[in-house]
């Protein structure tokens, strides 16, 4: 099992099994010290459990969990839900805001990305229509995976009208994960997975 995951890195971890496209099951215990099980069928969440509680009862008492630890079966059967249960991308949008939703000290509106800690894109002939074209290519991957559906409509709307070569490819993608509400950490996660590739 893992060590305790704060709320917005439990969330994280279930919406980055769905884009896996995970198929097995996710145990884990509450800080309350209750069980739940999250169970993926090609990245569609099939099962909620909490306790005795299973389908949209379950998904609200797993946003009450403020710490939580987990393991995952990859080789697990999931077993058949018993309710009815929300889609996959509506758990996630309510797992997703409630992160939102609970007091942090960090203003979603105001990203400071600190550009010292940021490695560098090496930029070969940095205004050249290629690199441009390969950063931005680059910059929609990331947004898919790090985003999903969501990150490819905001990745279209903000790369048509601007040029991602050079230092401001940073701005840019920060705005991006600005305008899906990412944190802090999903922001810096992202801009690094471009920066590192």
């Amino acid at each position: 099992m893992s060590n305790w995951l704060e709320y917005e890195e439990f969330v994280d971890r279930i919406r980055g099994l769905h884009h896996q496209a995970f198929t097995g099951l996710v145990t884990g215990l509450s800080d309350s010290k209750h069980s739940f099980q999250i169970g993926f069928e090609n990245g569609d969440i099939m099962l909620l459990a909490y306790r005795v509680s299973k389908g949209s009862v379950a998904l609200d008492r797993l946003l009450e969990i403020e710490r939580a630890k987990i393991a995952v079966h990859p080789t697990v059967q999931v077993p058949p839900n018993q309710m009815s249960l929300p889609t996959t991308s509506d758990i996630l949008d309510r797992l997703t805001s409630n992160t939102l939703s609970r007091d942090t000290e960090l203003e979603y509106s105001d990203v400071d990305i600190d550009e010292s800690e940021q490695p560098e894109i090496e930029l070969d002939g940095s205004n050249s229509e290629g690199t441009h074209s390969k950063l931005k290519t680059a910059i929609e991957s990331a947004a898919i995976h790090h985003f999903g559906p969501i990150g490819t409509m905001i990745c279209d709307d903000f790369l048509a009208d601007n040029d991602v070569s050079g230092k401001n490819y940073r701005a840019i993608m920060s705005e991006i994960a600005n305008e899906v509400g990412a944190s802090k950490p999903e922001t810096d996660a992202f801009i690094n997975s471009v920066a590192n590739s």
